[in-house]
This record gives structure tokens, C-alpha cells and sequence, in this order.
């Protein structure tokens, strides 16, 4: 795997300089020269099998990094400290940071922005490509944090540099700890100082990937005091951190911090091209994924790879978008841990992964149903914190270490500039808000919470274990009794087309559809002097008509034509005539439909082919 000069070279001259270096500390290289050949050459086996694919569950078969890696931007600062939005326009290609900057790097992120994916495409150049950086790096030194979790007692700046030393397989006559060391033997800190010496002779980029993954905070600390020792040290040989945006909150001489950006729907198509290896299927992808409303998700190379791997499975994205919804949020919360063996433990009893969710649903619920926002201040989320954390078994003196644990575990809940929050995405914030709803005892009853819930109020129908039941009583008991503005019934109907739910055969859907028709009717398109509907107005009718074609292949109106009496027509810029059907006041009710129809307005418009192809109830 390593080339001839290298070894002859480079390899030989690190093991003059090390004899040398321990010959004056009055100790020896035990290894031989061949020794460390033979483990470089080995770890390079390592890296390249690491860096060669990616793989996760939902694949049928690994893919090669290098077949479907796109090109990923970074800021230039981390967006926790942006302080104006505009910040956000400042980015690099990650392919040229290399070029741009001497510095060691730590490269921050969301999960599943491709830090790791990023890492493996740049070890694969290094290994692969003659060209690439080939005055800067030899080979490279991989070191994933996770792999230092079983040491049970990390030595004082002996996490890292052992490892290293293990891989080169550097052996020495030097004490191996502290408790073997006698006073005045050089013990750890010569080692140290071996183990940058060779690693500057040696050229290497070293790979410290994952340190969010690292879990006890006594590694943490030993970990990030040998960080900054590399980073002085380390001249001629670069080293790149990589970890999960608040995870990674240390300043570090000698290194400069990047974040890696979200994708841009021209990434988005080259990686679906690259993944989908057919231009027609691709752009087939593609439009169906904007035109979701997950779309926001794709932003994510790690969210769009499962999409684009469950489009190659079944020729399609799942029709229910809840389905996408739940399968994102899982690989956040957990599934993604899961699939690598990663385990975060939480510092606060009781607050585990379904905990967590819980408390996301209502941290999204107040949010949005409050501040009427998706992007909120720190101290809106800390208000937040204060309404809702006793509900949790949480302290109140703990808001800032539980916000903080929320986004580094979840990666739901991110800082995107200073004291800035948002969630990672509109659609999930949306989701974890709807998800909160269909869990209250009832729907709420306030007109300007519903007014603020529209796309929400959408979601909540279509996961609710009786969608008919609940889209009925939203319409029936809360809806026709508020005044609520014309943008509500657009943004929720909508919303409800792109949500598709499972209607049943229940005549209470269909009666309810026609009575949130007649109530948007009335507030949008009637003309207040003639107190007829005004056809220049903004009219959602062919919105209605969608979902009448979902709700009313099956249910039947026939109890409206019982019921309603005609008053006038109307024809549609489309052609359709619309009937404007007045209730019988006097006509007794009873029966099932007795409370359905007694709270039913007493003006209802109804498409006049569609009523007329109902049959009457016999």
C-alpha cells in the first residue's frame, strides 16, 4: 500500500530521528523499522476499506464513496456565532480547503451533514490519487473516537498519542504508565514528543473523526488537552477534528473552525443523479421530493441518501409524507446511533430517547402555537424551558445543559447563530407540533392558537388514529364557530392534499368538507353588497374539489339534499355550477346526524354535478 519511496525516504528518516530523540532520554526504539512498515501498511488497509463505501440499513448493497460523494460547502464560521443572518452567505468548497488554509481544521456539523462521508472522500484522494496533495500528505492516520470509549483509564495526554502509537506500532523501553514511572523518567511526555516528532517527519494527515462520539467526559478532557498539544506540535503533518456542532465548543490554537453548510438543490440533483445512476429517475426524484412537504430534509446528505435508497427499493417516495416524517426523526433521534453502535447516554434521569421526543413535540407546539415562528431567541426557548420542564422531571437550573444535550444527541434542535435556535427543519418542527396535538385530550379550543396551526392542524389529521373522526370534529366543533382569516384555509387545505389521509366511508367527512367549504365561502368570496358570491375574488374551490374527489367517492350527500333547500346558482370561471342551498329551519332533526346537522351553517354551497349524482338516504 505505501509506495517505495516512502519507505525509503520518508519512513527512514522518522526512524533515525526517533532513535535519536529516546537515545538522548537514555531509552530505546524497540520496534525494528520493518515493524512499523509492516503496521502503517496495515492501518493504510484499514483506511482504505473505511473510506472505500458507505453503508447503511435501508441499502440494498454498499455504495463507493467516490461513486456518490457530492461536494459539500462549509462556513466559515460556525453558525452558532453568526450574529446577522447574512453571515450565513459566507462559504468555501470543502474540496479547496486544503488550499485555502495551513491551519489544522476542525470541521463541525449536524448530524448527518457528512463529516464522516466527507473524511472517507478525502482519505480515498489521498490513498488514490497522486496528484492530490501530494507535496502536503504521505498517507493518512485514522482515529475514530469511538473506538477509545473501552479504555477505562485514559492517562494523562495518553488517549490519542497511544493510539497513535499503537498504529505505528512504535514501540518502547519507555514506562507505559504512570504508576510504572519513577520519579524523574521521562514516561508520557517523551512519548509525546516521539509521537509528533515522527509524525512530522512522516507527513500524515491525521483523521480524528467523531468526537462527539466519545462519551465519558474524563476522555473528553484528556482528549481536547492532547488536541491542543497536536495542534502546537504538529508542523509539517495537518490534523482535522471532526464532531457534531455542539458537541465541540473549544478553542484550539493553531486550528481554524469551519461548519458544514446544508445542500443546495443543485447538490441535491447531482447527489440524486450520482445515487440514482439514471438522469430520468433522478429528475423523477427529485421533483416528487420538492414537492412534498419534507423537501426541506433533503438538505441533509444523510436524510437524502435513505430517500434516494428507498426510491431505488420501490420506484417511488412513500405516498403518506407522515412516513418520511417518522423515518427522519427515528434516524435522528436514534436509529442512526444504532446502525453504529454509538451510544450517547444522557446526564439526566429519566430523559431518554422517548423522553426527549416528548419534549420536542412540546417544545414545537409552544413555539409555533406562541411565537409563531420556526427561528426563536434563547430566551424564548428558555421561557419555553420554564413552562414545560417540570413535566419532565427536569430542574429548572438545567435548561441551557438540556438544550444543549437535545441538539448534540438529536441534531432536531439546532443553533443556527448566536443565541439564535431553530429546528434542523420546518417540516419536522411542523410534525413534532402535530404530533403534540393529536396527544392533547382535545383539540384546542383558542382562536388564535388554531389560526397559527394550520400546516400543523394538516399533519395531525393524517396521523391521527381516525383521521375522519378527528379532521370532523376540528371542522364541525372548532372551525365553523371561529372567524378565522382566508390565508388559514389555504395554507391548511393544502397542506391537507399533501398529506393525503385515510378518510373513511363516514357521510360526517364529506358533510364537514362541505361545511369548511361554505365557511370559506362566506368569509372570502362574498360580495358584502349584494351579499352573493363574488367570482373575482381569490377562490380555492379547485383545493376543495381535490379533496372531494379523495373523501366523496365513497361517502354519500344525500342527507344534505334532506336537509337544504336550493336559493340560488352560480357559475364557476371553470364552467361548474355551484348551488347555494339554504337549511329547512323547520324540518325535526333526529337520529345520528342530529347533532352533525344541527350545528351546520345555514348557508351551505355545494358543486351542483357532484350533489346531484348522491342519492337521498332512503
Amino acid at each position: 500500500m505505501i509506495k517505495e519511496y516512502i519507505v525509503k525516504k520518508v519512513l527512514e528518516g522518522a526512524f533515525e530521528g526517533a532513535k535519536k530523540l529516546l537515545k538522548e532520554s537514555g531509552r530505546r526504539v524497540l520496534s525494528t523499522r520493518d515493524d512499523i512498515e509492516n503496521s502503517i501498511d496495515y492501518h493504510m488497509k484499514e483506511v482504505e476499506s473505511w473510506s472505500s463505501e458507505v453503508s447503511f440499513n435501508d441499502l440494498q448493497k454498499t455504495r463507493h464513496t467516490a461513486d456518490v460523494y457530492v461536494d459539500l460547502d462549509l462556513y466559515v464560521q460556525p453558525r452558532r456565532l453568526h450574529l446577522h443572518p447574512s453571515e450565513a452567505e459566507q462559504s468555501v468548497p470543502f474540496k479547496n480547503i486544503l488550499d485555502t488554509v495551513k491551519d489544522h481544521l476542525i470541521l463541525l456539523g449536524q448530524p448527518g451533514a457528512g463529516k464522516t462521508t466527507s473524511m472517507k472522500q478525502l482519505c480515498h484522494l489521498i490513498l488514490h490519487d497522486s496528484d492530490f496533495q501530494a507535496d502536503r500528505f504521505n498517507f493518512p492516520i485514522l482515529i475514530r473516537f469511538r473506538d477509545l470509549n473501552s479504555i477505562k483509564k485514559p492517562d494523562e495526554r495518553g488517549l490519542i498519542i497511544n493510539k497513535i502509537s499503537n498504529i505505528l506500532e512504535l514501540e518502547t523501553d519507555l514506562p507505559a504508565t504512570s504508576k510504572q514511572r519513577k520519579i524523574g523518567e521521562p514516561g508520557l511526555k517523551t512519548k509525546e514528543k516521539l509521537v509528533t516528532t515522527f509524525l512530522n517527519d512522516l507527513h500524515v494527515l491525521l483523521v480524528l473523526d467523531g468526537f462527539d462520539e466519545l462519551a465519558p467526559t474524563k476522555h473528553r478532557l484528556v482528549a481536547v488537552d492532547e488536541i491542543r498539544n497536536l495542534a502546537r506540535q504538529l508542523i509539517n503533518s495537518t490534523m482535522i477534528i471532526t464532531s457534531r456542532t455542539g458537541e465541540f465548543v473549544y478553542s484550539i490554537d493553531k486550528a481554524t473552525s469551519f461548519e458544514f453548510c446544508p445542500l443546495k438543490r443543485e447538490q441535491v440533483t447531482s447527489f440524486a443523479f450520482k445515487w440514482l445512476g439514471n438522469k430520468q429517475q433522478a429528475r423523477d426524484f427529485t421533483t416528487k421530493v420538492y414537492r412534498s412537504p419534507f423537501a426541506d430534509t433533503t438538505m441533509r446528505p444523510l436524510t437524502l441518501a435513505h430517500l434516494c435508497a428507498i426510491y431505488e427499493r420501490i420506484g417511488k417516495i412513500p405516498e403518506k409524507p407522515k412516513t418520511i416524517y417518522k423515518k427522519v426523526i427515528s434516524l435522528l433521534l436514534e436509529e442512526w446511533d444504532q446502525q453504529r453502535s454509538v451510544v450517547r447516554e444522557s446526564r439526566y434521569a429519566h430523559f431518554e430517547v422517548d423522553r426527549k421526543f416528548e419534549f420536542l413535540c412540546q417544545l414545537a407546539y409552544v413555539l409555533t402555537a406562541v411565537y409563531h415562528s420556526t427561528t426563536f431567541s434563547k430566551d424564548d426557548l428558555l421561557a419555553v424551558y420554564y413552562k414545560i420542564y417540570q413535566d419532565y422531571g427536569l430542574l429548572k437550573s438545567e435548561a441551557s445543559q438540556v438544550v444543549s444535550e437535545i441538539e448534540t444527541h438529536t441534531g432536531l434542535l439546532l443553533q443556527s447563530g448566536y443565541e439564535r435556535f431553530e429546528f434542523a427543519h420546518k417540516s419536522l418542527q411542523e410534525y413534532l407540533t402535530a404530533e403534540y396535538l393529536v396527544r392533547l385530550p382535545s383539540i384546542p379550543t383558542d382562536r388564535d392558537t388554531l389560526s397559527a396551526l394550520p400546516n400543523e392542524l394538516a399533519i395531525a389529521i393524517a396521523i391521527s388514529s381516525k383521521p375522519s373522526e378527528y379532521f370532523s370534529t376540528l371542522v364541525i366543533n372548532r372551525l365553523l364557530n371561529l372567524q378565522l382569516p382566508k390565508t388559514f384555509f389555504k395554507a391548511f387545505l393544502e397542506r391537507v392534499l399533501l398529506e393525503k389521509p385515510d378518510f373513511n366511508t363516514s357521510n360526517k367527512v364529506a358533510i364537514a368538507l362541505v361545511a369548511l367549504y361554505s365557511k370559506y365561502v362566506d368569509i372570502a368570496l362574498i360580495n358584502p353588497e349584494t351579499n352573493r358570491v363574488w367570482l373575482h375574488s381569490e377562490d380555492l374551490s379547485d383545493e376543495f374539489e381535490e379533496i372531494f374527489e379523495l373523501i366523496l367517492r365513497r361517502s354519500s350527500l344525500g342527507i344534505i339534499q334532506s336537509n337544504y333547500d336550493k336559493d340560488y346558482e352560480y357559475r364557476r370561471r371553470n364552467g361548474q355550477i355551484m348551488l347555494c342551498m339554504k337549511k329547512r329551519s323547520s324540518r325535526p332533526q333526529s337520529g345520528e346526524m342530529a347533532g352533525i346537522i344541527n350545528s351546520l351553517p345555514r348557508t351551505l354551497y355545494v358543486n351542483s354535478a357532484f350533489l346531484e349524482s348522491q342519492s337521498a338516504p332512503s
